[in-house]
């Protein structure tokens, strides 16, 4: 129990770095709520590497803690070489009706790519998970539509960057889309009836989130989906303090005495169960 309450600390908020981009509305709703609660209820989970740490989970909860004038924040820090930490990826559903074929079709004469029509959805998987294509449209009719990348375009940079793009056009078209587990997305859509289209997204891999990360090369929001063998919650530390110009010895003090005082009044559990987070 030690080793694991001895990973949560206050650390510098400027020393973290984040991997992936975050969706603005929900920053913003977070934002509020945090400065409605005062409470920073649960921290964000981080890797070390070189000088500098990495969130790997909870990009909005720093952003709003940012936006809200923190010096510092709450993290728990773990070893992402550990293979029990498990790394996935997150599908879209897109909710709203659109002409896929000419709204792809000029997406990919603009971005000089090219668009494949045809009902092979597992060769598109795997054309994503290798980088060779940026993403594919399932359609109600399994109709796959696959975004190809030139044959001399095989990078993550030109891939990042039209992935990037296409969700900023689906943003400019007010299309609604929800999140769901890459590994369950096909399922989710059959099931989710009202919904239009599958959006498969690629796949990337730890060493790519951190390499990429350390050069300033964010992901597109909601890239990774990252399990964690324990994740600590409610640690409920007031955001006040950690905008405060206290010194770090003194605020971590105060997080251990929060600590210490749950587990001498019983407070701290285990749940087995699986969580469903309904904001980040």
């Amino acid at each position: 129990m030690k080793e694991v309450l001895d990973k949560i600390k206050i650390i510098p908020i400027s020393e973290i770095l984040l991997h992936e981009g975050v969706v603005a509305e929900w920053t913003e709703k977070l934002k509020l709520n945090i400065d409605h609660d005062g409470i920073m209820k649960n921290p964000i989970i981080v890797t070390r590497y070189g000088g500098y740490y990495i969130a790997l989970d909870g990009m909005h909860r720093l952003t709003a803690l940012r936006a809200l004038g923190c010096r510092d924040i709450v993290v728990y820090e773990v070893d992402y070489d550990d293979p029990s930490i498990g790394l996935f990826g997150w599908d879209a559903l897109i909710l709203d009706a659109c002409p896929v074929h000419d709204f792809l079709g000029s997406f990919a004469r603009r971005e000089n790519l090219f668009l494949a029509t045809h009902d092979d959805f597992p060769g598109a998987m795997e054309n994503i998970r290798s980088h060779r294509s940026c993403f594919a449209l399932l359609t109600r009719e399994q109709q796959v539509y696959e975004m190809k990348l030139p044959e001399e375009r095989h990078d993550l940079d030109p891939l990042i960057r039209n992935l990037k793009d296409f969700e900023a056009d689906l943003d400019r078209r007010n299309l609604r889309i929800i999140y769901v587990a890459d590994d369950q997305s096909e399922r989710t859509f059959q099931q989710h009836r009202s919904a239009f289209s599958l959006f498969k997204r690629p796949f990337f891999t730890k060493e790519e989130v951190v390499l990429r990360t350390i050069e300033g090369k964010i992901l597109p929001r909601k890239s990774t989906r990252h399990l964690f063998p324990l994740r600590p919650l409610r640690i409920d530390i007031d955001f006040i303090l950690l905008k405060e110009e206290i010194d770090l010895a003194t605020k971590n003090q105060l997080l251990q005495s929060r600590i210490t005082w749950c587990l001498e009044n019983n407070m701290v559990r285990y749940y087995p169960e699986s969580v469903l987070v309904l904001s980040d």
